[in-house]
């Protein structure tokens, strides 16, 4: 007959919570990354939109200078995410204008 105790450890059977796998985390992971990432070339998209639209140079000397990169700056005043992808070494915008 089978106790309901694991003698192991002295927990009930099924008592222990199940941590999701390591693959289903990289995935969840990979999907956030990937929203994000969607979400701020929309936003890149648009900003360019705007600056073709008013017939004003996307670049400037340096990549930061550039009237994208300020526009985007601005916009990240409403979108804290814009902010934090701005300020990443990878970054579109910098990458773009490089």
């Amino acid at each position: 007959m089978l106790s309901a105790i694991d003698r192991g450890t002295g927990r009930a059977r099924g008592a222990v919570a199940r941590q999701p796998s390591v693959a289903a985390q990289l995935d969840t992971q990979l999907q956030s990354n990937q929203k994000l990432k969607r979400e701020m070339l929309l936003k890149q998209l648009s900003s360019l939109r705007f600056l073709a639209g008013q017939g004003i140079p996307i670049d400037g000397n340096k990549p930061e200078n550039s009237n994208l990169y300020k526009l985007m700056q601005l916009r990240s005043e409403e979108c804290p995410s814009i902010s934090r992808w701005l300020s990443d070494k990878n970054c579109a915008v910098l990458c773009w204008l490089t």
